[in-house]
């Protein structure tokens, strides 16, 4: 059997090897502790959604200390302020967070802040159109889901709090 032979190659004294890569970053999503990367990353959420909770059962509190009839009139309204807070948070919140977070993942700043400031646009718009429906179709609406007829009589802003509370039948 032949000898194989290898090409030797010439080595300049002058050139030095190349230094050993550096280790990469450990990554902590794909490397690290489940339980405690979990914890980590949900942290904000659960105290975000603590202080909705605590919002809430006050708003509750204080509402039902006004009587019945302002807890019945909480509870006709509920479902209009469960819409919008879905549209906010859910709907447009989590597509928004997405989608400036791929750009700042990309290292495009300009995007990230071109899609904030349409997002806003769209908050805006969003909370507009709500205000309009309400405003426009509020005591029809209210109505239709067992509120009395003398609802929302428009009443001037500085009443309009105190108005919801005859919004329920009596």
């Amino acid at each position: 059997m032949p000898d194989i032979a290898v090409a030797e190659m010439p080595v300049d004294e002058e050139e030095r090897p190349l230094p050993p890569p550096e280790p990469r970053a450990k990554n902590a999503l794909i490397e690290g502790p489940i339980l405690r990367t979990l914890m980590w990353l949900a942290w904000p959420n659960v105290i975000a959604l603590s202080a909705g909770t605590c919002v809430v059962i006050a708003e509750t509190s204080y509402i039902g200390r006004l009587g019945v009839e302002s807890l019945a009139a909480m509870a006709l309204v509920f479902p209009f302020v469960i819409l919008t807070m879905t549209m906010s948070g859910g709907a447009m919140g989590g597509g928004v967070a997405s989608a400036v977070a791929r750009a700042l993942g990309a290292g495009d700043k300009e995007r990230a802040s071109a899609l904030a400031a349409h997002a806003l646009l769209i908050a805006i718009c969003f909370g507009l159109t709500f205000m309009l429906v309400m405003l426009i179709f509020g005591p029809s609406l209210l109505k239709l889901l067992g509120g009395a007829a003398t609802c929302w009589p428009m009443p001037s802003a500085t009443r309009r709090s105190s108005s919801a509370a005859r919004c329920c039948p009596g």
